[in-house]
């Protein structure tokens, strides 16, 4: 999730690492889910990601389950379409104009 956020803001590792305060790597650890987010983390990347914290909030529920709807089956295709129109009206949205 982290890191088609941060792809669709058009932000490297390093930029949002300078804008959040968390160190490049550690935000590599936590795209590839080798890091928990924590509270403080997660704080300080909606910041560095020019979010408002209700449109992240509003995010978690359409990742959930991500990659389990990514089949071959019709039906899921169509849903995870969806949800990526979902996900991009709301980062376009929360833009910084």
């Amino acid at each position: 999730m982290l890191r088609f956020i941060r792809e669709v803001r058009g932000l490297t590792r390093s930029e949002l690492s300078n804008r959040s305060g968390l160190d490049h790597t550690y935000i590599s650890r936590l795209e590839s889910g080798k890091r928990p987010l924590t509270e403080s983390a997660r704080q300080k990347l909606v910041r560095g990601l020019g979010l408002e914290e209700a449109a992240f909030r509003s995010l978690l529920p359409i990742f959930e389950g991500f990659e389990a709807s990514a089949s071959n089956d019709k039906r899921d295709m169509l849903a995870l379409a969806d949800k990526l129109e979902v996900i991009g009206r709301t980062l376009r949205e929360t833009a910084p104009q």
